[in-house]
């Protein structure tokens, strides 16, 4: 017993925090946006597409969180409280929304 705890431990510390980064789904919105607007450039031969594509796909690239099945996550808003969310996808917004902790 106490040996899985330790590995546990171990495993979560070589992890690293969770909530920090960017998630499977938000990379892939990050990747079809970005594709997009390079075809919008392609077909329009102008730049404001690709920009604004890239900026939208950033966005989404750092919005999109996802809890564990068996986990829910604390969102904190400007620090203070806002609820837990999870298991599953949900959206955070990036620079004023963090995800405090994973809760098993």
């Amino acid at each position: 017993m106490g040996i899985t705890i330790l590995r546990r431990r171990r495993n979560a510390e070589q992890d690293g925090p969770r909530g920090q980064g960017v998630s499977a789904p938000g990379l892939f919105i990050f990747v079809v946006l970005t594709a997009a607007s390079v075809g919008g450039v392609a077909l329009m031969n102008h730049p404001g597409p690709a920009i604004a594509g890239a900026l939208i796909g950033i966005y989404f690239l750092f919005a999109i969180q996802v809890a564990e099945q068996w986990e829910k996550a604390a969102v904190l808003r400007l620090g203070r409280y806002r609820g837990l969310r999870g298991p599953g996808a949900f959206v955070i917004i990036p620079v004023i929304d963090s995800v405090s902790r994973f809760v098993d």
